[in-house]
């Protein structure tokens, strides 16, 4: 765990002679390192890396050359009905997209054209048509379209077959991986009262999202990409057969499953230019990879390396242990203790006291006072003057 370990590996540091205590450098130890480090340091922080970070930038532009998803709202559409004067169902429709904050321009089927479809982001075909009126008009137009109608699924070369059944109410997804699903699996109830549904049986290769309950051969939801080989053509632009267009009954779950194609057909559903039958991506629009490649402007982290650079200057307040390492020098401060045995000479020096005893001496003098009776003792001498008497 010691920063002793990750430098030995650079500067030749010995975590026995070089350090004080097995982890902090001592004074060899940071000379080690400040040789070693100093100079790969200071040409780290020197160098200038931002002219590395401005060709990362140069991938954002390819960002802008890719099929330009259409945004999910705010998106111009054709809506191919009977007539302008539009039935329930096919209001509802409209209602529903132009809530969702697209434009929709409604042309009947006699006065449609293929030229409607010019400047158009998605071309919707009612089932109210009539597939005489409309038949292959939009067969080649390079803009998504959608519709309901399965006498125009061999006219638009969708399928090779197609019809209606009666009585019906539920579909089977057999693609949920796919985002035509609606994130919807199993049997799904689309309808609130039984009526017709429109089936097809496309190419092989044709995306299948879902069947008719009651005979899984025939699709109810199938769709080809941009590119992707139909029945004798390749597809112009993205194209999806759906099964009905009741709307005045249709489920929440049907409701799903519309948007889901909308945006699917717009290619706003993400950045993903193509999904194969599996759902899976075929390819990536260029904003994936563009957006990945500012991760290498990430390429500023190798300057985030100078970030454990700079924290070697904490090796350098290692200095502090360093001076620390007066603390062994403190160590003579135990021998600085040794002369409180020295201190048991105190009591020695206590022996002046007898040597005091000297005071008296020199006060002897007092003693010398002692003659003063020795001169009394002239008074047992005048004894001898009773001796007269």
């Amino acid at each position: 765990n010691s920063p002793v370990i990750v430098v030995d590996q650079y500067s030749g540091f010995d975590v026995n002679a070089d350090t004080h205590d097995g982890t902090h450098p001592n004074i060899s130890g940071e000379q080690k390192m400040a040789q070693k480090w100093l100079d790969a340091l200071t040409s780290i922080l020197d160098a200038d890396s931002s002219p590395t970070a401005t060709p990362t930038n140069t991938p954002l532009p390819t960002a802008t050359p890719t099929t330009a998803p259409v945004a999910c709202t705010n998106s111009t559409m054709l809506f191919v009905a009977q007539s302008t004067s539009l039935s329930t169902s096919d209001q509802l429709l409209v209602d529903h997209l132009t809530n969702l904050g697209h434009q929709v321009v409604i042309q009947s089927q006699g006065a449609s054209g293929s030229g409607d479809a010019t400047g158009k982001d998605l071309v919707i075909i009612s089932d109210s048509v009539s597939s005489t009126q409309v038949n292959t008009k939009f067969r080649d137009v390079d803009v998504p379209v959608i519709t309901w109608e399965s006498g125009l699924f061999d006219d638009m070369d969708m399928a090779t077959t197609s019809d209606y059944d009666n009585n019906q109410t539920q579909i089977t997804i057999t693609n949920d991986s796919h985002p035509l699903s609606a994130n919807l699996s199993g049997t799904i109830t689309t309808v609130s009262s039984p009526t017709y549904f429109f089936w097809g049986i496309p190419a092989a290769n044709a995306i299948k999202i879902a069947t008719l309950t009651t005979d899984s051969e025939k699709s109810a939801i199938f769709a080809y990409d941009t590119g992707d080989p139909m029945i004798s053509i390749n597809a112009p632009s993205r194209r999806v057969a759906l099964y009905n267009g009741s709307a005045d009954i249709y489920t929440t779950e049907a409701w799903q499953i519309f948007d889901s194609v909308v945006d699917w057909a717009l290619s706003c559903n993400g950045s993903i230019e193509s999904l194969s039958i599996q759902g899976m991506p075929n390819s990536m629009s260029t904003p994936v990879p563009a957006t990945e490649t500012p991760l290498s402007i990430d390429t500023p982290a190798p300057t985030d390396t100078p970030v454990p650079p700079t924290e070697t200057p904490v090796p350098t307040a290692t200095p502090i242990s360093p001076t620390d390492t007066p603390i062994p020098t403190v160590t003579p401060v135990p021998p600085t203790e040794t002369p409180i045995p020295t201190a048991t000479l105190i009591p020695p020096t206590e022996t002046p006291i007898p040597t005091a005893t000297l005071i008296p001496p020199t006060e002897t003098p007092i003693p010398t006072d002692t003659p003063i009776p020795p001169t009394e003792t002239p008074l047992p001498t005048s004894t001898p003057l009773a001796t007269p008497e």
